[in-house]
């Protein structure tokens, strides 16, 4: 079975300079990462790669702020790389401010 990589590039808006926010990634309302957004916002973002089975399923992503005092978070992009060739692949999806919904075909 093949498979496909999703690159979600994250951005924060932080709300307390002091404390850096944490978030969460969620794939189908299971947790999957917990971290520390370490980049500076105004000019660093995060990029997580996230390795799925080519299912043919329908799947969510969606990204959270654990303290919701401490900022926000947003999916700024995100490419689907085929994970045999490494190359960036067309993946019908839909971005919605926090959330990434797709499907991987089978292949």
């Amino acid at each position: 079975m093949s498979y496909t990589t999703a690159s979600i590039v994250i951005h924060a808006e932080k709300f307390n300079t002091d404390v850096d926010p944490r978030y969460r990634i969620y794939l189908d309302n299971q947790i999957i990462i917990e971290r520390v957004y370490w980049a500076d916002h105004t000019d660093q973002q995060v990029v997580e790669n996230i390795t799925f089975k080519d299912d043919d399923q329908q799947h969510e992503l969606k990204v959270c702020s654990v303290f919701e005092d401490t900022g926000n978070f947003f999916v700024k992009n995100v490419n689907f790389i085929d994970g045999d060739t490494n190359y960036d692949i067309e993946v019908l999806h839909e971005l919605n401010q926090n959330t990434v919904t797709f499907k991987t075909a089978r292949r």
